[in-house]
């Protein structure tokens, strides 16, 4: 058996799960419900106040976050540590968030079976045709040198090898004409990140983690399976039950999650049963489940719930969580009314 945790682990999980807590959730929801925000029309582009650059970094930031609890969660000593201080709430909060503001990716065109059969037979009568080689001392025309590019040069090479190329086929162009041109072609790095917009930031995979750090957390805990359905996680975990590209393999993350949630609690079950069919799923219907569930639980709101996408929203994450919030997203200003 593993020995338990030491006080300084005990302090240092701590520690980042505050910091998860505070700083993390709060400024990570805060930019997703901007993005739905411009989505729906409510907020310009120009608004966003990061550039694609730092939207990496913060979706890497809050991955590895998340990586870090799933691994915590494999610990009965840790997950236990990680149910007590209730960590469902923020990853319900981030579910509902993402679920609301990002749209579900549909499934791309699937080549047709003509296609895919024509391809694969002019791969193989490629593969199939002898290759023609020019040995020494045989007729023909004599194959044209190799001409290397050496972007490091200031100058083309205008030397001996020109000449022998030139005179070896008159068809063949100079070297100076596979000279770098004085402009690049393709943009810098830099330039092909800020031409792209960032509030059209997909967050790929990130929900299918969260579904991934709930089922790891509600296998076999009843306490889990009640603090989820306190917190409207039922009905967010039905909602990932589609498909989704942009998180591969979420609905089967899902399913097992929602097996998970519902095995020999009555009152999970009740709220699946309750569930009436109305026809094709819509944004405004994935919004009304997020209304549902917190109205269903009587209107209070947590810490985790200031960052959802409720009126105010992000005027009241950044009241709440302080003024580091504010200086970092500078959304007062933009999302707040007089």
């Amino acid at each position: 058996r593993r020995d338990p945790p030491t006080r300084v682990d005990l302090l240092i999980i701590r520690y980042i799960f505050t910091v998860f807590r505070q700083c993390i959730i709060p400024e990570t929801c805060a930019l997703i419900y901007l993005q739905g925000q411009i989505r729906a029309g409510a907020a310009l582009p120009e608004d966003f106040p990061l550039n694609l650059w730092d939207m990496e970094r913060v979706y890497e930031g809050v991955y590895q976050f998340l990586e870090f609890f799933a691994v915590l969660t494999e610990s009965e000593d840790w997950k236990q540590l990680l149910v007590s201080w209730e960590i469902v709430s923020e990853l319900v909060t981030l579910l509902r968030e993402l679920d609301a503001s990002i749209p579900k990716s549909p499934l791309g065109p699937i080549p047709s079976a003509a296609a895919a059969t024509e391809a694969l037979g002019s791969a193989s009568s490629a593969m199939q045709e002898p290759q023609s080689t020019n040995e020494p001392g045989t007729s023909g025309s004599a194959p044209a040198p190799v001409a290397v590019e050496r972007p490091y040069d200031s100058l083309p090479a205008t030397n001996d090898l020109a000449a022998t190329a030139t005179s070896a086929n008159t068809n063949q162009p100079p070297l100076a004409a596979l000279a770098y041109p004085s402009e690049p072609v393709s943009p810098s790095p830099s330039q092909a990140i800020d031409s792209q917009d960032p509030s059209e930031f997909e967050w790929r995979n990130l929900k299918k983690l969260v579904v991934l750090v709930l089922s790891s957390l509600v296998w076999k805990a009843p306490k889990v399976q009640d603090q989820i359905r306190s917190y409207g996680g039922v009905e967010m975990i039905l909602a990932c039950c589609n498909f989704d590209a942009n998180n591969p393999y979420i609905r089967e993350h899902a399913i097992m999650c929602l097996r998970f949630l519902l095995e020999n609690n009555a009152n999970n079950q009740a709220i699946v049963e309750n569930l009436k069919p109305r026809g094709a799923a819509t944004g405004a219907d994935d919004e009304n489940v997020g209304e549902a569930s917190r109205e269903r639980r009587g209107g209070g709101r947590t810490n985790s719930d200031v960052a959802t996408g409720a009126p105010g929203t992000v005027k009241d994450a950044l009241q709440t969580f302080g003024e580091e919030t504010e200086k970092k997203l500078n959304l007062r200003q933009n999302l707040t009314g007089p």
